[in-house]
């Protein structure tokens, strides 16, 4: 059997840190949130909610019961225990049914009525936070504060260099949360160690554990879809794909959850903020680097959907512009060449065909260079004498190739 204990809050400075210790025979792992101490108030300790849905996984896993020292919120353990369960067992064949001790509260312990959403100044994040800053959103459902968790974005499986970067575009983001007024909700944890799991596979239930620490303070919380209610499916290797499900699983008396923007596709958000001022300085998608690096594919495929809706300029202070007309061309090729493999690029290819963008030809040729299998398949079809003809046809899109990546079109 797994034990968790009744959450606790340690002070250290100006860092507020609850934490649990999970017990399963005489192995204890603690495991703690820390957060700015201006966030204390926020903190709920009477229930162990985050607690319990962060030993979920581990616990189907082993087959092993849970037995929560603490209150839990009983629309949280029906939720678990009636639908949830079960439909990660029905997901996934290594998972097995397990029974859940506790003592459940119906108590409302929120006074602030806050309603958040996360920031990570991404396409996404800012989608829904323009959304729900309009006028026409109701008043209950405007955003009141930003969050911005180290729960696996930054590394699926935590440790220093994760936590470095979080830290570093924390930064970033308090940047933009200061300039907008919007109060920063940060929290450091060590979920990621405790959890030892892929971060497409649980992302959507890492961010509702952190959620759950601040139940005083959110109402509502929008969690950002990355895909589109048309693509929902039950695959555990893809939490993004439910996510829908899970955030309804885990919804509390005093917390509910939301999935926001998955009416929209990438382009269509896209398009949404771009009416957005702020995001044209702060958008930030890359992959690699704190600022945005302008090669990467999340990179590429933002500047060609920008390009392409005509609002490119109003981004210069985020993208290196110059670069991006550099390479334009082999970006544009690249799209030809896998928009049959990737979702956002056939969104990409489709966007253009609609404005009658014009394609240009090395960026046609490096995309008929890219597909090695039109070569084998030629290969193996054509007879000998043609062969060398062939051959002498694909040195010259070699050539293409290396003018589209480096000549501006």
């Amino acid at each position: 059997m797994i034990s968790i204990s009744e959450p606790k809050i340690q002070v250290y400075g100006d860092v507020c840190i609850v934490y649990s210790d999970i017990s399963e025979r005489d192995k204890v792992f603690r495991l703690w949130f820390s957060t700015s101490i201006e966030n204390k108030e926020y903190i709920i300790t009477k229930r162990a909610d985050a607690f319990l849905v962060s030993t979920l996984f581990y616990a189907l896993k082993k087959g092993q019961d849970i037995k929560v020292n603490a209150l839990v919120s009983e629309k949280l353990y029906y939720n678990i225990t009636t639908y949830f369960m079960d439909t990660l067992c029905k997901m996934n064949s290594e998972y097995k049914r397990i029974n859940i001790i506790c003592k459940t509260d119906t108590k409302r312990e929120n006074v602030y009525n806050g309603v958040g959403t996360g920031i990570s100044c991404g396409v996404d994040s800012f989608c829904t936070l323009y959304q729900h800053t309009l006028e026409k959103c109701p008043p209950g459902y405007r955003i009141t504060h930003l969050t911005f968790f180290n729960v696996g974005a930054s590394g699926d499986y935590g440790g220093d260099a994760a936590r470095d970067l979080y830290t570093e575009r924390k930064d970033f983001v308090q940047g933009f949360c200061s300039r907008s007024a919007f109060p920063l909700i940060d929290l450091d944890s060590n979920l990621s160690e405790f959890l030892n799991m892929s971060f497409l596979q649980t992302h959507t239930f890492r961010n509702c554990i952190a959620v759950l620490i601040f139940q005083k303070l959110f109402s509502r919380y929008y969690y950002s879809s990355a895909t589109t209610i048309s693509e929902f499916k039950l695959d555990y290797k893809l939490a993004a794909k439910y996510d829908i499900f899970t955030l309804s699983m885990l919804s509390t008396e005093d917390t509910e959850f939301y999935s926001s923007g998955s009416t929209f596709t990438r382009v269509e958000k896209t398009r949404l903020i771009s009416e957005y001022v702020p995001s044209y300085k702060f958008l930030n998608v890359c992959v690699y680097e704190k600022d945005n690096c302008t090669i990467c594919y999340k990179c590429k495929r933002t500047l060609l959907t920008l390009d392409f809706l005509g609002v490119l300029d109003k981004y210069r202070e985020s993208f290196d512009l110059e670069l991006y007309r550099k390479k334009r061309v082999r970006f544009i090729g690249d799209m030809l060449a896998n928009k049959n493999k990737d979702k956002y690029l056939k969104e990409i290819y489709i966007l253009a065909r609609q404005n009658k963008i014009k394609i240009p030809l090395l960026s046609r040729l490096y995309a008929l260079l890219s597909m090695k299998w039109l070569y084998n398949e030629i290969s193996i079809r054509i007879s000998d004498k043609h062969k060398k003809k062939i051959v002498e046809l694909f040195k010259r899109l070699r050539i293409a190739k290396h003018l589209a990546s480096s000549t501006n079109y």
